[in-house]
């Protein structure tokens, strides 16, 4: 996430803070809770000031199960979710968040996801080269995965949900079901053929002739412009985020978002649902 915010130095904590980076972090919280789902005990925020810290806690107080901490305070542990706060735009501050062994333990906490929030341009423009943190950023870039804050576009002119999703660490053949419920309960597993794009000869993935495959197009046809949470609630499903891993895992070629990171429907699903409609 680029932020352009720029670091302070505040007697109360003697050290660095980055209000602007405080705001959206807090946003991010709400969205990925309230919208995407994702339980508050799997989501964590690190960063590598002390102050940093104190004012992200202080702006969570109603997330009281998403854990706070520095850098250097989280290791040993891990959360699905991690967001990290950069904090630093002046050089010698991003030689110190930069640094490769704590640049290393941050990124490494998240099972599934980590989103870094800093300042793109300051970044760019002041840490040395060789700096973990321009380095994520050039990484990053390269794959469509720079979201400009203020702008609300994703930048470099990459769609990332067409950049396939990086392998399984465990499991790199599998996909969970949707609904989190092991196949042999009802719930529908895809499998991949290694691309990570669920294509291929998939027996077990649903189709457009598939009653509830139909259903849901129609939902997002209907009730377009809308959000996971209330495609759960259509469906039937317990959070955001079932609504969203159904959507990647099924109906990939049948959404896209707008700007807003509002579900839309494609040319394909409204041609799928004027066929259905005619007959």
């Amino acid at each position: 996430m680029d932020v352009a915010g720029e670091q302070a130095w505040r007697k109360r904590f003697s050290g660095s803070v980055n209000t602007a980076e405080v705001d959206v972090v807090a946003d991010l919280v709400a969205h990925l809770v309230d919208e995407q789902g994702v339980n508050e005990s799997e989501l964590g925020v690190i960063t590598p000031y002390r102050g940093q810290r104190t004012l992200i806690s202080d702006e969570l107080s109603d997330y009281g199960n998403v854990e706070v901490s520095t850098v250097d305070g989280f290791q040993g542990r891990e959360r699905e979710t991690i967001l990290f706060s950069a904090v630093n735009t002046e050089k010698y501050g991003l030689q110190f968040s930069g640094n490769q062994n704590r640049f290393n333990v941050a990124c490494t906490r998240p099972k599934d996801q980590f989103i870094m929030v800093g300042n793109q341009t300051a970044i760019e423009d002041e840490a040395p080269w060789q700096n973990t943190l321009r380095a994520f950023i050039r990484y990053a870039s390269e794959r469509g995965g720079v979201f400009n804050w203020g702008g609300g576009l994703w930048t470099d002119g990459i769609d990332p949900s067409d950049v396939p999703a990086p392998e399984s660490r465990d499991q790199p053949d599998i996909i969970e079901p949707p609904t989190g419920k092991s196949p042999d309960s009802g719930s529908t597993t895809t499998t991949t053929n290694g691309t990570g794009n669920g294509s291929g000869d998939d027996p077990t993935r649903t189709t457009p002739g598939d009653p509830q495959f139909r259903s849901r197009v129609k939902d997002i046809v209907q009730l377009a412009p809308t959000s996971n949470g209330e495609l759960a609630d259509a469906w039937g499903l317990q959070t955001g985020k079932e609504a969203w891993q159904y959507l990647n895992s099924e109906l990939d070629e049948y959404y896209e978002r707008d700007t807003n990171s509002k579900v839309q429907p494609t040319a394909k699903a409204h041609k799928l649902v004027s066929e259905l409609n005619k007959s």
